[in-house]
Formats: C-alpha cells, sequence, structure tokens
C-alpha cells in the first residue's frame, strides 16, 4: 500500500495516528525522514484486523511510513494549516451538511499545494530535504525559496553545527570546502503567514466545494445599464479567480505576496 501523501500540523498535537490493515498479530512501523534515515521505531496496537501506531517525527517534512508486514504510507508533517473546517463553514454557512471535515481536510490539502507551487514558497513553515556540494565558501543558496530555519545539517556524513537562514541563503560558521556533500534539513516560507492568506485561501476553496452566490471569477456583469466590465488585479492564474491570483503572484503592487527566484547575471 502506498497511496497520497498524508498531512499531519503541529497543532494536531505532539504525535499523530497512523493505521493500516493487516493480517498479523503484532505490528510496528518505522519512520524515515526524506532523506531515507530512520528516526523511529513506534509499536502498533492491533485490534479486528487494524493495526494503529502512535507516531512523532522529528522535524517538519516528508517521511516514509513502513510498517513491519512491508505496507508503505508517505505523510508530511506542516506547521499550521492555511484554514480550519471551521474557518471554511463560518466563511460559507451554507455549506452542504454533506461535506464531512475530511472533505474540507482533502480540499485544503489542495488549495495548500496550489498555493505554494504557484507563489514560489510556502505562506506558513515548510520542512525540506536538500542535498548540495560544498562550493569553497561560507554560503549556499537552497533549493527552496525563503529558508527560515536550518534544522539540521551534516557535512561529509559529520553533524555541523551553526548553519542558519539568513536572507535567501543558508551561512555556515566555516568555509565547506568544494566537493564535500552538504546535507540540509530546513524550514522554508514565511514565519509568520500574510494577513490575507485566510480569506484568499478560503475564496478558493469555497469555489471548490461550496456554491458561492457570486462567482468570484467573473470579469464582468450585465445590469440594467449594460455590461459592467470589473477591475481585474490579475488573470490566467493558477486558480483563475483574480483576486486570489493576484495575492499569489509576486506584484507587490497589486498585493502579490509571490516569491521569484533571483537571477544573477
Amino acid at each position: 500500500m502506498k497511496g497520497e501523501r498524508m498531512f499531519f500540523y503541529r497543532s494536531d498535537g505532539a504525535s499523530f495516528a497512523l493505521s493500516v490493515k493487516t493480517d498479523a498479530a503484532e505490528a510496528s512501523v518505522r519512520l524515515l525522514d526524506a532523506s531515507l534515515r530512520a528516526c523511529g521505531e513506534f509499536a502498533a496496537t492491533v485490534e479486528a484486523g487494524e493495526a494503529v501506531a502512535a507516531v512523532k517525527p522529528p522535524r517538519l517534512g516528508e517521511y516514509t511510513a513502513e510498517w513491519s508486514d512491508g505496507q508503505i504510507q508517505l505523510l508530511e508533517f506542516r506547521s499550521e494549516p492555511y484554514f480550519t473546517a471551521e474557518d471554511l463553514r463560518a466563511y460559507d454557512p451554507q455549506l452542504s451538511d454533506g461535506i464531512t471535515d475530511a472533505d474540507i481536510a482533502k480540499v485544503r490539502e489542495h488549495v495548500e499545494d496550489v498555493f505554494d507551487r504557484a507563489s514560489g514558497t510556502a505562506f506558513a513553515p515548510r520542512g525540506a530535504y536538500e542535498r548540495h556540494a560544498g562550493n569553497g565558501t561560507n554560503s549556499i543558496r537552497p533549493d527552496h525559496l525563503a529558508p527560515c530555519r536550518v534544522t539540521k545539517c551534516l557535512v561529509d556524513g559529520m553533524e555541523f553545527e551553526g548553519a542558519v537562514a539568513y536572507g535567501w541563503n543558508v551561512s555556515f560558521p566555516a568555509i565547506i570546502s568544494r566537493g564535500s556533500v552538504v546535507e540540509l534539513w530546513l524550514e522554508y516560507g514565511y514565519r509568520i503567514p500574510p494577513a490575507a492568506l485566510l480569506h484568499n485561501a478560503l475564496l478558493y476553496a469555497d469555489t471548490i466545494v461550496g456554491q458561492p452566490a457570486t462567482n468570484p471569477r467573473a470579469t464582468g456583469q450585465s445590469g440594467e445599464f449594460g455590461y459592467m466590465q470589473f477591475s481585474v488585479a490579475g488573470k490566467d492564474g493558477a486558480t483563475g479567480i483574480p483576486e486570489v491570483d493576484a495575492f499569489l503572484s509576486s506584484d507587490e503592487a497589486a498585493g502579490g505576496h509571490g516569491l521569484k527566484r533571483m537571477v544573477v547575471a
């Protein structure tokens, strides 16, 4: 079994319950981080053909859960959700009673992925693992934009203390020799989500799962005196909603919060 990623958040608790169907009488699960290094093994309880284990990822990022019977699960540990089920229900009181919290969680995962891809970074800290070659300096520009914290660093397989995220780079207290292998576990994205994030995330989510009274993708409206053209802040973006796409853009003048990698000529 190896399907979609499961998402867990810091606000959910210190540990998270994983479960699989199994024929085994006993079970355990081993957690591997994005570098495929083991970072914990957890005993499971087995009842009525289902194994349940409480796992505790050591840091933000993607993980693989290897069950003792060979089953595989993928999960990601994130800092905080862009919105909650309660947020969406308050935003759209007419949301169908048939829409469950699990349905909203799936929509939220889609919204978060679309927002992160379109903006070039995350609107709340995410975890990532990267490998780089030493370049003979004391600085490396990571692949993920807006690094905000280094949670672990290895150089040639040895623990390396003092690496810090600064600006767009990760800086080290000493020069890293050319050819050395640098492994970084880092957090990236906005340390504090932009104030407009919640509104725009809910606006987009509601077009997926709700029935908004006004089509937010409309660029005009027919009225008594003809057709009125709306002022469009952005178009042809990731969501097709001008207001949301403007927020995701890198155009600060249009209220954009997205980032673009700087190109050095």
